[in-house]
């Protein structure tokens, strides 16, 4: 897998240093493609589900300004509605005579 050199520089001390076979730096290139192809492809994710994320704020922005709107408008049916019981019930013990 590795082959070993051995180098003279000259100071009495030899250095020795393995250098890689073809084989497996063509291994190790493989690898890093795919790694890469896998990193590009967690990067798309990543950006698709930024983009959803965008899109589902918005949309919940939106749900909550209506839920806002449609409970105010429920209470002020409901209030109109007691008003009216009221009033009505006030007419009735007025013609009964009973206030």
């Amino acid at each position: 897998m590795f082959s070993s050199i051995v180098l003279d520089d000259g100071t009495g001390a030899p250095r020795s240093y393995l250098i890689p076979s073809h084989p497996f730096m063509k291994k190790c290139f493989i690898f890093v493609r795919g790694t890469t192809s896998c990193t590009d492809r967690h990067s798309n994710n990543k950006q698709m589900f930024v983009s959803w994320e965008e899109e589902m704020q918005e949309l919940n922005k939106t749900t909550n300004s209506r839920m806002a709107s449609l409970g105010f408008i429920s209470l002020v049916v409901c209030l109109s509605v007691a008003a009216l019981q009221i009033w009505h019930l006030k007419a009735f013990f007025e013609r009964k005579k009973l206030l």
